[in-house]
């Protein structure tokens, strides 16, 4: 759904940074390169530099080093899908599977359900295949909160 809905803010013509957030160890380069080389041989950052891209991977992210480099990497973003960051004090959108029930149930943290079994708790719930909705729900309330978007 974080996909859908970034299409769709593109769409409308915002500029949407993302982060996945995830708990397991994980690379971003292939073996045998250049920058993989470099990261096994044990530096600290490396960067992967190209006019299209650019990639870091670094060891011992600090929440200072982390927040710096967030800032750079998103300053001219309207909006940052942040998923699977179950620690954020950010607003939450939680996709709720066939079967499973909310984690963060009473959350205030907790704006709105991906679910197609409605919930009767008061909090707003979207269908799996109602993405263009959630957009402009997401556009709506963050609009009302900051006329700049950011």
């Amino acid at each position: 759904m974080a996909e859908s809905l970034i299409r769709d803010l593109t769409a409308n013509g915002l500029k949407v940074g993302s982060v996945k957030h995830t708990s397991h160890d994980h690379d971003f380069d292939l073996e045998g390169t250049d920058s993989w080389r470099h990261h096994h041989a044990g530096t600290v950052a490396t960067f992967i530099s190209s006019p299209q891209k650019l990639i870091c991977h670094t060891r011992e992210l600090s929440d200072l080093k982390q927040q710096a480099l967030m800032e750079a990497a998103f300053s001219d973003c309207d909006f940052i899908i942040w998923e699977g960051d179950q620690a954020t004090e950010n607003p939450i959108i939680e996709c709720l599977w066939s079967g499973i029930s909310p984690r963060n149930d009473g959350d205030a943290r907790v704006i709105a359900f991906i679910t197609d079994n409605p919930l009767d708790n008061g909090v707003k719930c979207f269908k799996f295949d109602e993405a263009t909705k959630l957009c402009e729900f997401v556009m709506t309330r963050f609009a009302q909160n900051n006329k700049n978007w950011t």
